[in-house]
């Protein structure tokens, strides 16, 4: 699936080549850290109406988990890949369905250093992610201010890589589901939280 959108804004957000690659439609796969048990897949559990999660089912694969893309563009500068994760979210009002290239966010909240991730239809905002080459996402070159002060750091652009993909029992919409979050900073407030790998493919 591409986007006219997507294009545009990875092209300016990352200033990288405008050309873009997909990879999809493929699962999410996720998978713990830490020897855990933990080993499944993404399947969106809807929010409202209009929003759905990444809730987690442990199952083995098969092709109606083949729900999502990797819209992506490659800085060679750095050999790096950003892109977004999207998804085509089917709305009803009325007797009218319609389909929507929607895009992952992070949300959060005022108390709490976990953020939901999830994909409301239609939107044109989405979290910059990269991908290694076996698929697994995390986020690049970002800015490491745990040592800053007076003195202006001789770079600008960052140089650390985050990978902070949680799965959490937390409120998805109205209901009490077990679903794909990021940790703005460590360790998760939330307790439940468990550290996975999330990788686009089985």
């Amino acid at each position: 699936m591409h986007s006219s959108v997507v294009v545009t804004l990875l092209a300016v957000a990352t200033g990288a080549s405008a050309r873009i690659f997909s990879i999809g439609p493929s699962p999410l796969h996720i998978v713990g850290k830490n020897n855990s048990s933990i080993n499944g897949y993404a399947q969106p559990c809807w929010a409202d109406t209009r929003d759905v999660a990444l809730c987690y089912v442990e199952k083995d694969y098969d092709e109606s988990l083949n729900k999502f893309y990797f819209n992506y563009s490659i800085d060679t500068t750095a050999d790096v890949r950003f892109g977004a994760i999207t998804l085509d979210l089917n709305v009803t009002t009325g007797n009218s369905t319609v389909t929507h290239p929607s895009y992952l966010i992070f949300r959060s909240g005022p108390a709490t250093n976990i953020q939901l991730a999830h994909i409301t239809a239609g939107n044109s905002v989405f979290e910059i992610l990269s991908a290694k080459e076996n698929g697994v996402f995390y986020i690049s070159r970002q800015r490491d201010d745990r040592n800053w002060n007076e003195t202006q750091p001789s770079k600008f652009i960052g140089d650390w890589d985050v990978d902070r993909f949680f799965l959490c029992w937390q409120w998805v919409g109205y209901y009490w589901r077990q679903s794909i979050a990021w940790a703005s900073s460590l360790p998760p407030q939330n307790p439940s939280c468990k550290p996975v790998t999330l990788r686009i493919g089985t």
